[in-house]
């Protein structure tokens, strides 16, 4: 009996850190995702997530779909009453043991109605309010949320566990014209080494403004500093994050640079990380959870001269340090010719950290006709299954012919000692190429530009040497792949 009661033990031990991971396919998206599609998920607990979904009627109607740890539809919902007319726009937000929706509507005659609802981790309400429209919720001790209300002037709030709100400030008294208030926005707040704080901005003229105040919401300092984009701020332990995006002209994708920067509670720098336009076309979202920040980085290739997206999902400790990175990115595999792989855009547009350490992300995977909307739930090292693939009765192929397609959630890290080490000569290549490496080994693809692989193999050997007498003249991709999974592409010209 003692040697079954230690069995189950250890298969209940096993079973508590099990880490889901599912792919949930919302089929072609008919829009872009703000309009149609996921817009964000949550981990509600450890066997139930929340999909944002929004389904277009005559108006646009935004609910929380819930799903279980395997991806399967629960059928089941939450926000506001399908019956309201003029539209839903909820917010949600996971906080430490509880998560709110913040919701307005649009109802008909142009009159707004406001919903914020707390749950417990049953997904059961714990309150409602009809007054409140809450941004940047920050959890306090006794389930107390910290908040910025925008259902009438904007306010810095704090309400108790049952819903009731505790005390007020207006955001224009925290100003008190430090900066010009003709577009002042909020980033963030939170409380930091026992003080309130709330970051203000003024996009018109790159002011911003970092308030603190102490239990008796007086203020105690503010501290004024320019800096182009600010975007939002975070809380994490006794730093604080702050994103910031600066554009030369009004459209996201031409964003001249993106930072990351670091703060101790006195807002004195630590850190900023900033990311080239060149080399990151967008930090896409921004997550911390635990002792970590998240970063979803959206990039741009060149597959087979033709621009491919995909996504990278970077974890830096508190001080800005890289942990990991993650590259994510699919592919077709043709019907006839298991070989040839045509490279898909991966454009993952929202990031939630669960409770395990996993990575729930929402977008796109493809493009055009065949775009299709997606939900994908990795372990707490970013991976999924070796392969995850969408059944091909699943996708509606309307210009390929293909199987499946398949993505490539190996862990990707980046090791520039061995990368710059790689040299491939001569080239123009004439009838031999060769690969010298310094990784213990490493397997290699050769592509023509239409994608198919004309050769590969995999070898120990430093330096590899590859017959090309018989290919065909004309620009070919060579992919190296290292034993931890990193991997290189270098452009050849085969030339005889």
């Amino acid at each position: 009996m003692k040697f079954l009661t230690t069995i189950f033990a250890i298969i209940a031990l096993f079973t508590t850190f099990a880490q889901s991971k599912f792919v949930v396919d919302f089929g072609a998206s008919k829009g872009p995702m703000s309009f149609f599609g996921i817009n964000e998920g949550i981990q509600i607990n450890d066997t139930l997530f929340g999909l944002a979904t929004t389904s277009r009627r005559v108006d646009e109607y935004k609910k929380l779909q819930l799903f279980n740890a395997s991806g399967d539809d629960l059928n089941q919902s939450l926000g506001a009453p399908s019956s309201w007319s003029g539209g839903s726009y909820p917010y949600f937000y996971k906080l430490q043991n509880t998560f709110l929706q913040s919701s307005s509507y649009d109802t008909v005659g142009g009159a707004m109605r406001y919903l914020t609802q707390l749950y417990n981790v049953s997904a059961n309400v714990i309150w409602s309010d009809s007054n409140l429209l809450l941004r940047f919720p920050f959890s306090l001790q006794q389930n107390e949320i910290l908040a910025v209300n925008y259902s009438a002037q904007a306010e810095l709030v704090q309400i108790d566990a049952r819903g009731a709100v505790l005390w007020s400030i207006s955001i224009d008294s925290l100003n008190s014209g430090t900066l010009s208030d003709s577009i002042l926005q909020v980033a963030g707040c939170g409380f930091l080494d026992n003080k309130y704080w709330v970051m203000l901005s003024n996009s018109s003229n790159s002011e911003n403004l970092f308030i603190s105040l102490n239990n008796n919401q007086q203020v105690v300092s503010k501290k004024k500093f320019t800096d182009t984009g600010l975007l939002e701020a975070f809380q994490l332990g006794n730093r604080i994050v702050t994103v910031k995006t600066n554009y030369a002209t009004g459209n996201p994708r031409d964003a001249i640079n993106h930072s990351i920067d670091i703060y101790d509670s006195n807002f004195n720098s630590i850190k900023s990380i900033s990311y080239s336009a060149n080399e990151a076309t967008e930090i896409i979202d921004v997550a911390v959870s635990g002792a970590f920040i998240y970063l979803l980085v959206y990039h741009i290739t060149l597959v087979n001269s033709s621009k491919v997206y995909f996504t990278e999902v970077q974890k830096l400790d508190k001080d800005g340090n890289q942990v990991r990175s993650n590259l994510y990115r699919f592919w077709l595999n043709h019907k006839n010719e298991p070989n040839v792989q045509i490279g898909q855009n991966s454009d993952f547009r929202s990031l939630h950290i669960c409770n395990d350490g996993g990575y729930l992300m929402t977008g796109y995977i493809g493009s055009g006709y065949d775009q299709r909307t997606v939900a994908i739930k990795l372990d707490s090292n970013g991976l999924g299954d070796d392969t995850l693939k969408i059944p091909v009765d699943r996708m509606p192929l309307i210009f390929w012919d293909r199987d499946t397609i398949s993505a490539d959630t190996l862990q990707v890290v980046r090791k520039e000692s061995i990368a710059n080490t790689i040299t491939v000569f001569p080239n123009p290549a004439h009838s031999e190429l060769f690969i010298q490496h310094s990784a213990e080994r490493i397997e290699y693809k050769l592509f023509e530009s239409s994608g198919s692989v004309v050769f590969c193999g995999w070898s120990h050997e430093k330096i590899i040497k590859l017959n090309t007498t018989d290919f065909q003249d004309g620009i070919y991709w060579l992919q190296l792949r290292f034993g931890d999974n990193s991997m290189v592409s270098k452009r050849v010209i085969i030339s005889k």
